[in-house]
C-alpha cells in the first residue's frame, strides 16, 4: 500500500483537491491530508472517498521552513506511523505537485524494503555546497520537499519517536550551518 501525506491549507485547496483526484483513480493508494483545525470544513468533501483520510496539523509551520516548520510536520510524521506497515511505501507529495502521467510517475515511486527516492540535482547536492576541507562529516544529500518517498521500514526506523529528539537533529543542523526546513530534515533522517 502506498501511504501518501501531503501538507495543505485553504489557498491551496484546488491544488490539493486536484491532486487528490489523480491519486484516488488507483486502489493501491491512501492520501493523507493533514490541515489545520479551522480548514477542516474546507477539506472535508474530499474525504467521501474511504481511501482519502483528513487529519489535523498543528497551526503556523511558515510553510515548513526552519525549526517551527519541521515540528509542525513533527505529529504528522508520528501520525503516519500509525498507518505505515512493513512492505508499504512512504510518499510526500507537495499540494502543488501535478502528476501528468499518474499511470507511469505513482508506480514509478514505489519504493522496496530499503529504497529512498526523490528529487535532488545530483551535480549540487547538499554536502558539496561545503568546502572539500571541512572536516564535518555531516553529510546528506537533500531531496525536493515536493516528493520525497521511501519504504515503510526506513521511515519507521528513521522518524524520531519522540520531540525533545526531534529537536535534537534540529540543533544537530543548525550547528552545521544549515536550515532545518522540513524536506531538508526529512531528507536527513
Amino acid at each position: 500500500m502506498i501511504h501518501c501525506l501531503t501538507s495543505s491549507y485553504k489557498k491551496d485547496f484546488a491544488r490539493a483537491k486536484a491532486l487528490n483526484q489523480k491519486l484516488m483513480k488507483r486502489n493501491d493508494i491512501v492520501h493523507h491530508l493533514f490541515v489545520e483545525q479551522t480548514e477542516l470544513h474546507i477539506f472535508a468533501p474530499l474525504i467521501g472517498h474511504n481511501k482519502t483520510l483528513l487529519h489535523v496539523k498543528p497551526d503556523g509551520g511558515e510553510g515548513g521552513l526552519g525549526r517551527s516548520g519541521t515540528m509542525a510536520r513533527f505529529p504528522c510524521y508520528l501520525k503516519m506511523l500509525e498507518f505505515l506497515k512493513d512492505g508499504d511505501t512512504y510518499i510526500q507529495l507537495d499540494s502543488d505537485v501535478i502528476l501528468v502521467d499518474d499511470e507511469v510517475i505513482i508506480p514509478a515511486l514505489v519504493c522496496a524494503e530499503d529504497e529512498i527516492k526523490g528529487f535532488y540535482h545530483p551535480h549540487y547536492p547538499t554536502h558539496m555546497d561545503r568546502k572539500e576541507t571541512e572536516n564535518s562529516k555531516f553529510r546528506f544529500f537533500s531531496m525536493s520537499g515536493m516528493t520525497i518517498c521511501c519504504s515503510a521500514e526506513i521511515f519507521k526506523r528513521s522518524i524520531p519517536k519522540r520531540e525533545d529528539q526531534m529537536l535534537a537533529v534540529i540543533d544537530l543542523m543548525l550547528n552545521e550551518g544549515f536550515t532545518p526546513s522540513e524536506d531538508v530534515v526529512l531528507s536527513f533522517l
